[in-house]
């Protein structure tokens, strides 16, 4: 299985300066996760530190399965 994180989420995190194990741990232990049917993305959530206060950090992502040769 290989993760592939939205082109939008790499932008933002260069943008905000927001650190760049935000995603993986996100990831790693979300506290909410959702599949948008809109536009067929995942999406993870969690609350953690950023700016001086606690925020809710949005992930979208999606998932590869490999597939057997």
């Amino acid at each position: 299985m290989k993760i592939v994180y939205r082109p939008h989420l790499l932008r933002r995190l260069k943008q905000r300066k927001v650190p760049k194990d935000y995603p993986r741990q996100i990831l790693q232990n979300p506290e909410q996760e959702y599949f948008d049917s809109a536009t067929m993305h995942n999406i993870a959530v969690k609350r953690l530190p950023y700016g001086g206060k606690v925020h809710h950090m949005v992930i979208a992502y999606d998932i590869i399965e490999k597939r057997e040769k």
